[in-house]
């Protein structure tokens, strides 16, 4: 009942008001579902709206504004809408909402086994990926992780792949610099260094 006349007296949703009551809860790993949701409304609007940025991915967003965008779509699952969502803010945001998922796990997205046969494919294929190799490439991608995993690297890479092809200060390498301690984690990207730029020329 109170609930209910707070909901009247204030225009919040039902959700909001639940929401508020943990917003001093310390946010956690996002269900899979989610991540994947957060992912495709982080990049859905970089790519329509800020695909000319300068340091696209390579500028970082404002810590205390990431963990309040983060603790707010923790508690809402959906984007503020009402926060100044520039593209800093929202690559951080996808940056920092799939470490936390990849930080839970021995080997992060990326086995070192599927690593080191990436590593080998690469080193045998030239410059532009065949059809043949970029097939080989999913047949190890598929090989190597879960479903859940499989389709978390497509959305991230389709996603950096496209901006190669569409954003004018994007490269393989420029991106593969920004995720690489995110996708890799801290020591492992150092070992494959060149992975995730061939993986990215790949899905082009």
């Amino acid at each position: 009942m109170n609930v209910n006349i707070n909901m009247r007296r204030s225009g919040k949703t039902h959700d909001d008001i639940l929401g508020t009551a943990h917003l001093e809860v310390e946010p956690g790993v996002l269900p899979l579902s989610h991540l994947y949701r957060l992912l495709a409304e982080c990049f859905d609007i970089i790519e329509r709206r800020h695909i000319d940025a300068p340091d696209l991915y390579r500028a970082a967003g404002n810590k205390e504004e990431l963990d309040t965008l983060y603790r707010y779509y923790w508690n809402y699952r959906r984007l503020d809408a009402s926060s100044n969502l520039d593209f800093m803010s929202l690559a951080s945001l996808a940056k920092s909402a799939v470490r936390r998922f990849t930080e839970q796990k021995e080997d992060g997205l990326f086995s070192d086994a599927l690593l080191d046969d990436l590593q080998k494919l690469f080193r045998e294929c030239g410059s532009e990926f065949t059809a043949a190799e970029k097939n080989k490439v999913h047949v190890l991608l598929e090989k190597h992780t879960s479903r859940q995993q499989l389709s978390l690297i497509v959305t991230i890479i389709v996603h950096l792949s496209l901006l190669v092809k569409r954003a004018p200060d994007c490269t393989c390498r420029s991106l593969e610099i920004c995720w690489n301690p995110t996708l890799l984690g801290p020591y492992r990207f150092l070992k494959y260094n060149g992975i995730i730029g061939s993986l990215i020329s790949a899905f082009m």
